[in-house]
């Protein structure tokens, strides 16, 4: 997916400004990613924390709390050094603990995140999920405060590209510890071990700031000095603060997005992730019918929604795998392009997909 935005063209740094008004689609509702994910937690998380890895701005993994990784003959277990001074914002040392702490709640059955399946192949993660083994026996361990050993259980060519999500960030062991349920639910119960550390937040918040962390192994490379965010869900709302600035970055869409294809600011930020719709397919549900289901996503004009209904950049979406983010390393095709049904679009075939599940609600003779 592309997200359209509105983006001064002289950039804050080179103005000499210290600070940035930035803007969210909606509250962060938690920063403890075994909770909840959404796009705002996570924006927030890329600036305020620092995973083993990191992107670099050609979306490739490097370095960042990992300073190098070994990986055994077999493919299967991975061992990451760590860096010594990497610390918390509260000046706690980043440890190999607060890996296999924050990865062991991300991979519980009582995660509310909806994203345990993103430790899947990591030995026992699945039967973990599944209330079938203990957190403890997840293939996570710290040897000593800078050494962290992953076994996987089969051998994975994407391990290390998949070490930037967010999902995949420490938590400060001793404040989990120390604050249970409300770790982070608020500024003051959370450590950030990133360029920015949250101030004045909680989990209703819609405005709240991040300013630059001190303790931040790499904070002489940090220019700014303060993130200054507010929640702005309308699109036209979000174009009329960046024309008053009080808006540095603005997210458009629909309409709004329509009226300024031309205009000098707008961009198109290319993010490897995907809008779907969940269905109810519980027993007796309409949509537990399998061919009325494949009606609905013969009748999704894709293209169509894309350019004109989001109009901010969009590209159809027909697989859970983004373009260009990893390739199959037996064929060397795109993911993506590989996984794409023959078929995405056909309103007549969807008509006659509809036929049986009408027949037999007794709507036709």
């Amino acid at each position: 997916m592309h997200v359209g935005g509105l983006r001064h063209s002289n950039s804050q740094a080179s103005n000499g400004k210290t600070s940035l008004n930035l803007m969210e689609t909606d509250v962060v509702s938690s920063l403890d990613t075994s909770v909840t994910v959404s796009f705002p937690q996570w924006d927030t998380l890329v600036q305020t924390m620092a995973g083993l890895y990191r992107s670099d701005k050609n979306d490739q993994p490097v370095p960042s709390v990992a300073t190098s990784y070994h990986k055994s003959s077999d493919g299967k277990i991975y061992t990451f050094n760590l860096r010594h001074n990497a610390k918390w914002s509260n000046g706690d040392t980043v440890t190999a603990k607060d890996f296999v702490t924050a990865w062991r709640k991300g991979v519980s059955p009582k995660a509310m995140s909806g994203y345990n399946y993103i430790f899947s192949n990591i030995k026992n993660a699945d039967q973990i999920s599944q209330g079938k083994k203990a957190v403890s026996s997840l293939g996570v361990k710290a040897v000593g405060k800078y050494k962290l050993v992953v076994q996987l259980e089969n051998p994975e060519a994407t391990f290390i590209d998949k070490m930037v999500i967010p999902a995949f960030y420490p938590q400060n062991t001793l404040l989990v510890k120390k604050y249970g349920a409300k770790y982070g639910t608020a500024a003051k119960y959370t450590a950030f071990d990133g360029a920015f550390k949250v101030t004045k937040w909680t989990n209703t918040s819609e405005k709240w700031t991040a300013v630059k962390n001190p303790y931040y192994y790499a904070k002489s490379t940090v220019k700014l000095q303060k993130l200054n965010y507010q929640v702005v869900k309308d699109s036209n709302t979000a174009h009329q603060l960046f024309q008053q600035g009080s808006l540095d970055d603005a997210v458009v869409s629909g309409t709004t997005a329509q009226g300024l294809q031309n205009n000098k600011n707008l961009y198109y930020l290319y993010r490897s992730g995907n809008n779907f719709v969940k269905l109810n397919m519980a027993k007796g549900a309409v949509l537990a019918n399998k061919q009325l289901r494949q009606a609905l996503y013969l009748a999704v004009n894709r293209t169509q929604l894309s350019k004109k209904v989001l109009a901010n950049g969009s590209k159809p979406s027909y697989t859970f795998s983004a373009p260009n983010k990893a390739k199959d390393p037996a064929s060397g095709k795109d993911f993506a392009t590989a996984a794409q049904p023959k078929e995405t679009y056909n309103v007549a075939k969807k008509k006659l997909t509809m036929l049986p599940r009408l027949k037999s609600s007794g709507r036709m003779a």
